[in-house]
C-alpha cells in the first residue's frame, strides 16, 4: 500500500486523503482476492520506517487503521475472512490495539480467507528476532521454519 502521500501530492491533496482513498481501495482488493479463491492475502499496510513520517501523519495513518478495523470488522466476518497481523503491534496506539485485538478475536473462526496485515512491520526485524531466539536457545535451529508456518501464515 505504498505510493498514497505521492498520488496525492500530485492532486495537490493532502497525504492524509491519499491514505484515506488508499484504504478504500482495500476492500476492493479484499473481496475480489476472497471471490477469485485466494486464502492468504497480506498487506503490507505500515512499516517499521513509517514511524519516522510527521506526527500528525502518522497520527491519521493510526486514525484510518482504527475507522477500517471498527468499520470493516462486521463484513470481515459475513465475508468469513481472518484478520491476523504481523509486526510489532505493542507499538501502536491503545485505541488501535484494542480494536486489533477485538477484531482478530472476532475473526478467529473465519476460514474463506486469511488478511495479514503487515503493522509496524520489518521483514529484517522478523529475521534478526528469530537468530537472536536461537542464539538465546529459546528457538532451536530447525524451529525457525516451522515457527514462521504456524505462527505467521496460520
Amino acid at each position: 500500500m505504498d505510493g498514497n502521500g505521492r498520488w496525492a501530492r500530485n492532486r495537490d491533496l493532502p497525504r492524509l486523503e491519499g491514505h484515506r482513498r488508499g484504504s478504500e481501495t482495500v476492500e476492493g482488493i479484499v473481496e475480489a482476492c476472497r471471490e477469485i479463491g485466494i486464502e492468504y492475502l497480506t498487506l503490507y499496510a505500515f512499516s517499521q520506517e513509517n514511524w519516522n513520517r510527521p506526527s500528525d501523519e502518522v497520527l491519521g495513518l493510526m486514525d484510518l487503521l482504527k475507522h477500517f478495523l471498527v468499520a470493516k470488522r462486521p463484513k470481515l466476518i459475513k465475508n468469513d475472512i481472518r484478520l491476523r497481523v504481523i509486526g510489532q503491534i505493542d507499538r501502536l496506539p491503545e485505541g488501535v490495539l484494542r480494536e486489533l485485538t477485538k477484531t482478530i478475536a472476532e475473526t478467529r473462526h473465519c476460514e474463506k480467507m486469511t488478511l495479514v496485515l503487515a503493522l509496524s512491520y520489518s521483514s529484517r526485524s522478523e529475521l534478526t528476532e528469530l537468530v537472536n531466539q536461537m542464539v538465546r536457545g529459546a528457538l532451536a535451529e530447525g524451529d525457525a521454519s516451522r515457527v514462521i508456518r504456524e505462527d505467521e501464515l496460520d
